[in-house]
């Protein structure tokens, strides 16, 4: 009589594992591929930002912005930090550098989003700084 409530009880645990991996698997997710930190990058070069998406509907947008790291906080930016906005989200994007960006250390965000106004994006950022230079 133990034997069926023994087996039983495992095939509910392992139903359990299984139902909580499925659900983590569905969880919506964006990662920054390129740059991700210790990249430096030539103003006037055209790079690739690249990104993966994970449970993200097709039609969902793109916002891309970077924002410069200093040791001496300054507040503002001298450029405009958003890079893109709208993109169909392909997984890359083309990126002419501007000259304007000061020699530095930079992080880049990514969002994904349904639609404008942005609430509640999906996020990520370079995982450390990135460099550009002359």
């Amino acid at each position: 009589m133990r034997k069926p409530l023994i087996l039983t009880c495992i095939l509910l645990i392992i139903a359990a594992v299984f139902y909580f991996a499925y659900q983590k698997n569905l969880e919506p997710i964006i990662i920054l591929i390129y740059p991700n930190g210790g990249e430096t990058i030539k103003k006037g070069s055209i790079e690739t930002i690249k990104w993966k998406t994970k449970g993200i509907p097709e039609d969902y947008k793109i916002a891309l912005s970077i924002r410069r790291i200093t040791d001496d906080q300054i507040e503002g930016q001298e450029f405009d930090p958003i890079i893109f906005t709208d993109l169909p989200n392909t997984g890359n994007a083309e990126w002419p550098v501007s000259d304007s960006y000061p020699d530095g250390d930079y992080i880049l965000g990514i969002n994904v989003y349904a639609s404008t106004p942005i609430i509640n994006p999906i996020y990520d950022e370079s995982d450390s700084v990135f460099r550009i230079t002359e």
